[in-house]
């Protein structure tokens, strides 16, 4: 992989390896449930025998390629009896290595491209400053995954853009960027939109040469194939019988359309939202250099960078025809971003505005590193934080009969699992509110008004509670037969009082009166946000105890 390697390149490669390991061990804080519910409680549960499974992984709808690479580091963990530390730490350095060499193909990407070290430089520069990609990149997401895939698969392309011969095409590089691209497309299949215009281009560039076109066929169908016994034999190991999670992908996403439970976007949420957060302080230059790339650029850069440009249009007009829209879906498209970035700081040292730009570059930078920090250290780290505090009280008041019962009375998957409590069943008892889509349901109508768990809580905090829960006061006794509710529990997620229960701060004063007269007090209470998108998660932590 790093055949040839000059000592430069070894200083720049060490470097972004000692950083972005660096970085995925500082991430105190929570971005998304993907992170943790999809990659590492997959390959935990294999290894370790418990934890919990959402229903992608019960209907087969995902792949067990990304998740697999951290089976080796459970592994490791459970042969050696490793440390608490390691089972929280040890995929977080994979991920970082990982970064690492995406990054460094990033440079050699450019490099290649360009023909130019120092604009490589600058473009890499600008990756490690990127406050987005530090908060995100070594988070372990696949789209994390995609993006390291996407630009080394890029740089094993068949570069340039004149029309190819046998004699110049290298299909030992052809070869290794098929194989990687197949891997990304089954660990996330929509990379599919990005390689589907490669390969277009490729096959018009060998229009002139009929044979240069069935090599590109063959070795394509060769190696997809290739992928997809790996793909095949990895899924095997999981699931324990031979599936493909790719047609329950597309049917789920596509045929039944049930996507859009998860929520649905206008069409512009990527140009007026997506772009402007994954980009955040690059985007200042990002837009310059995205107006002034034609000018004092050579016709084959400008070329290139039109190409590219075309490249990334047709994968945003695309993912915004798909209802449910995320900022990491075009996180693939960051480090082609960051090569308009890096022309627009060029282009703006070099214009009449050259004082106010490199008064503006350290500001932004400064600015960078403040959002970072927020980011990764301050908000939502409560969700974080609270796993390693109820591990820790469980351990140690640790019952020889029964597990510790925690409950979580909040959004579905407000916290990593048990990826991060790492406590066996005999240990702890840990439930949470589910989300589970209505996989029995096509209907657009029907599917608008269906309800899960979560929605029924917060929907009617006093029915579900009554419902579901024992009554274990005067006050909820009195409410139930005011409310004519059977004595049996007729709620359809009936639960148990854990010794442990924990709500979000915008329930507490309605908690604190459930509770009134209760066995339960107020045992700890921890700092989430200031702000948040979804304001059930707005404000602290609050862990109530049972006293017995």
């Amino acid at each position: 992989m790093f055949h040839g390697i000059r000592i430069g390149d070894f200083v720049i490669f060490s470097f972004l390896v000692c950083f972005r390991v660096w970085n995925a061990l500082s991430i105190k804080t929570f971005f998304q449930a993907d992170e943790y519910w999809q990659t590492l409680e997959p390959a935990h549960w294999l290894v370790f025998g418990y934890g919990y499974l959402t229903w992608e992984w019960t209907i087969q709808l995902r792949s067990f390629v990304y998740p697999s690479l951290f089976v080796p580091v459970y592994w490791l963990c459970d042969h050696y009896d490793a440390s608490y530390w390691w089972i929280l730490n040890g995929p977080k350095i994979l991920q970082g290595f990982m970064c690492a060499i995406g990054e460094y193909y990033l440079f050699k990407l450019t490099q290649k491209l360009f023909k130019d070290v120092n604009f490589a430089k600058l473009i890499l520069i600008l990756s490690v400053l990127s406050p987005f990609n530090y908060y995100c990149y070594t988070r372990t997401f696949s789209n994390s995954f995609e993006t390291v895939l996407t630009v080394i698969a890029m740089y094993y392309w068949p570069s340039g853009l004149t029309f190819l011969s046998v004699k110049e095409f290298n299909i030992g590089q052809f070869i290794s960027a098929l194989l990687v691209a197949g891997i990304s497309f089954f660990s996330r299949p929509t990379s599919a939109v990005l390689w589907s215009y490669m390969g277009s281009i490729l096959l018009y560039r060998s229009i002139y040469s009929f044979k240069l076109a069935g090599i590109i066929c063959i070795t394509a169908f060769g190696c997809m194939l290739v992928a997809t016994i790996l793909n095949t034999i990895m899924d095997y190991v999981f699931f324990n019988q031979i599936c493909f999670p790719l047609f329950n992908f597309v049917q789920f996403n596509f045929v039944k359309g049930l996507a859009s439970f998860y929520g649905a976007s206008n069409w512009m949420f990527y140009i007026v939202q997506g772009i402007p957060i994954i980009m955040l302080t690059n985007l200042p230059f990002f837009i310059i250099g995205l107006a002034t790339y034609k000018t004092k650029t050579t016709h084959r850069n400008v070329q290139i960078l039109n190409h590219l440009l075309i490249m990334g249009g047709i994968y945003l007009l695309i993912f915004s025809c798909i209802v449910h829209k995320e900022l990491r879906f075009i996180y693939p498209l960051k480090p082609f971003m960051l090569i308009f970035t890096a022309l627009g700081v060029q282009h703006s040292l070099n214009s009449k505005f050259e004082r106010t730009t490199k008064i503006v570059i350290p500001l932004l930078i400064a600015l960078s590193a403040f959002l970072a920090y927020y980011f990764t250290q301050i908000h939502e780290s409560g969700v974080i934080e609270i796993t390693e505090l109820l591990r820790n009280a469980i351990l140690t008041n640790k019952s020889l009969h029964n597990p510790t019962s925690v409950g979580f009375l909040t959004p579905c998957h407000s916290t990593p699992f048990q990826s991060h409590f790492h406590l066996s069943p005999k240990e702890a008892d840990i439930w949470f509110l589910t989300c589970e889509p209505p996989l029995h349901l096509s209907d657009t109508v029907l599917l608008a008004h269906y309800r899960d768990e979560s929605d029924e809580f917060y929907d009617d905090f006093e029915k579900f509670m009554l419902e579901n829960f024992d009554p274990i006061s005067d006050y909820h006794n009195k409410l139930s037969q005011a409310k004519n509710s059977p004595e049996n529990l007729t709620g359809n997620y009936p639960h148990q009082w854990p010794d442990y229960l924990v709500i979000f701060e915008h329930l507490e004063a309605t908690m604190d009166t459930w509770l009134a007269d209760t066995a339960y007090t107020k045992w700890n209470r921890l700092f989430n946000s200031r702000f948040h998108w979804d304001h059930r998660r707005t404000g602290d932590l609050i862990i109530y105890k049972q006293n017995t």
